[in-house]
């Protein structure tokens, strides 16, 4: 029989091998759990290889990273995937990425989705963030103030998400994101 007072404090040592697991492609109910402003030079992050100038330009631009927790698969039933997480980063580009598809689709999509629009509505001239307020502040507080509002903006956005894979990369795991959202077309 088990007996609590004899039972030693184990030290936490990972016995077994782990790995991130990613979420199974496919569509579901998921809603913003965080908003994040990401400046790669406020993180002091630094490129494994020699960039061209377009990719430096891409590599060094801030984005803004939404964190969906899944809630149901896309007919409203719990499943697998239900409380994990996924990202989607959200460029702050404008005109098309390397595959030729419109960065700024991703962004609109998601406006509509805060603003309770349609996908066939107009977002031409909606800012995705209001930099108001920001001048005279160095880089790390407005980067650091872009995530509160962003947060506040954002979180608790429900929409239906699409969930793809990325390639492999420099550690070869394999990691899910959210490319998209759907949202009505009428």
């Amino acid at each position: 029989m088990f007996d609590p007072e004899e039972f030693d404090i184990p030290d936490g040592e990972v016995s077994e091998p782990t790995t991130y697991t990613p979420v199974d492609k496919g569509k579901y109910v998921a809603k913003v759990e965080t908003a994040e402003f990401t400046d790669p030079v406020v993180l002091g992050w630094k490129p494994k290889r020699e960039l061209t100038e377009t990719e430096t330009r891409e590599y060094y631009t801030p984005f803004v990273r939404l964190r969906w927790r899944i809630q149901a698969d896309e007919f409203g039933q719990p499943c697998e995937a239900t409380g994990r997480q996924v990202d989607q980063k959200v460029s702050l580009l404008s005109g098309p990425d390397m595959f030729g598809r419109s960065r700024a689709k991703q962004r609109a999509d998601i406006i509509r989705l805060r603003h309770n629009l349609t996908a066939k509505d107009d977002v031409m001239g909606k800012a995705f963030y209001s930099i108001a307020g920001l001048e005279g502040m160095d880089r790390k507080s407005k980067a650091a103030e872009l995530g509160r509002r962003l947060t506040g903006d954002y979180a608790g956005l429900q929409a239906t998400i699409i969930v793809a894979h990325q390639k492999p990369n420099d550690d070869g795991e394999v990691r899910d994101f959210v490319p998209n959202i759907s949202l009505a077309k009428d």
